[in-house]
């Protein structure tokens, strides 16, 4: 997994014991997971799922010898912290644009949903999207998807993005439980 976390450029999660397993339900309809470990691998609600590609989901439920992951494609008032970050383009430009940090919440498996609350926020199509590191459990710059669409909401002052997803669902077979 850490050679995986290499090539694909995702970073290690400072601090975090990485608990490997295994896929063994997927249920789109339910948003959710079964994963392979539980709480005799000191599992516990809460806790993020990821993949090589970025973060699944969170930990909702632990037997002794399985959980159940909620994924992040889960629809309100299923939401966690997320940050943009932008794409590089100049120094000047970079130096200038501060992290912006929103909520995210599911939409389909497809498509994510975050919502700032600032209507100008610096953000563009084609920034990357991380965990923002506000949760003691969801440690921060763990990829969530790459922003494809940007509007304003007028009706309730917030500047929302739409968001592909890094980790596609449905092909995902181990996953690292983060402890």
């Amino acid at each position: 997994i850490d050679e995986l976390r290499k090539l694909t450029g995702m970073p290690q999660a400072a601090g975090r014991i990485k608990i490997p397993a295994r896929v063994i339900g997927y249920f789109p309809l339910e948003n959710r997971l079964t994963i392979s470990v539980g709480t005799s691998s000191q599992v516990k609600p809460g806790l993020a799922v990821v993949a090589s590609d970025g973060l699944v989901g969170v930990v909702q439920t632990a037997d002794a010898k399985t959980a159940q992951v909620r994924l992040l494609s889960s629809p309100r008032p299923f939401m966690i912290g997320a940050t943009v970050v932008r794409k590089a383009s100049t120094p000047e430009a970079d130096a200038k644009s501060a992290s912006v940090s929103g909520l995210m919440h599911g939409e389909a498996p497809d498509r994510l949903t975050v919502e700032f609350l600032d209507m100008n926020a610096p953000i563009d199509i084609g920034d990357l999207v991380v965990t923002s590191g506000f949760s003691e459990l969801i440690p921060r710059d763990i990829p969530i998807g790459r922003i494809v669409q940007v509007y304003k909401d007028d009706e309730f002052g917030t500047r929302v993005a739409q968001v592909f997803p890094a980790v596609s669902l449905g092909r995902v077979r181990e996953v690292v439980v983060l402890r």
